[in-house]
């Protein structure tokens, strides 16, 4: 089985990568610098994207990476944005030009890396998350919503970080 997996640089993302490679999964992976991927895990497809891009927000982009792609997971996300386009490049327009492809190349399954609280929270990161997982679900794919409320795993930072050291002491 061939998965796609977005953000698979980044904390929650590397560890799907691990994860998926350890059983056995082809995995194709959009991030910004392959190279650096393919040193972490060596022999991954991996590809060059900048999910802020408008290249990334184009259905035809995606569509070339879809060939032999069974399923697509999404654990891309920016908590610290530097402008307001950024996240919604990065949670939205980006990921819903990639299901527009995923519905035009017959790639049904999408796993979606959201976050809890973001229904009733009024922050950027909470809006642009939240327009993505209503625009995935308003789409004919087999798709499923995550919504951690922690993740705590090798090299984490902020809150998950005060959690191991709480749970240490």
């Amino acid at each position: 089985m061939k998965i796609l997996v977005l953000g698979a640089a980044g904390f929650i993302g590397s560890a799907i990568v691990n994860a998926l490679t350890a059983h056995g999964m082809t995995v194709s992976a959009a991030v910004r610098d392959p190279a650096k991927l393919r040193r972490r895990f060596p022999g991954i497809d991996a590809f060059a994207v900048d999910l802020r891009s408008p290249t990334a927000a184009d259905a035809g982009f995606w569509r070339e990476h879809l060939d032999g792609v069974d399923a697509v997971i999404n654990a891309a996300g920016v908590l610290s944005p530097r402008r307001d386009q950024e996240a919604w490049a990065v949670h939205r327009d980006a990921p819903d030009a990639l299901y527009d492809a995923c519905e035009a190349m017959g790639v049904k399954r999408v796993i979606q890396i959201s976050a809890v609280g973001i229904d009733e929270a009024q922050t950027l990161f909470a809006r642009s998350k939240r327009a993505a997982d209503e625009a995935l679900m308003a789409r004919p794919l087999d798709w499923t919503v995550l919504r951690p409320a922690v993740v705590v795993g090798d090299g984490s930072y902020g809150g998950t970080s005060m959690l191991r050291a709480i749970a240490a002491y």
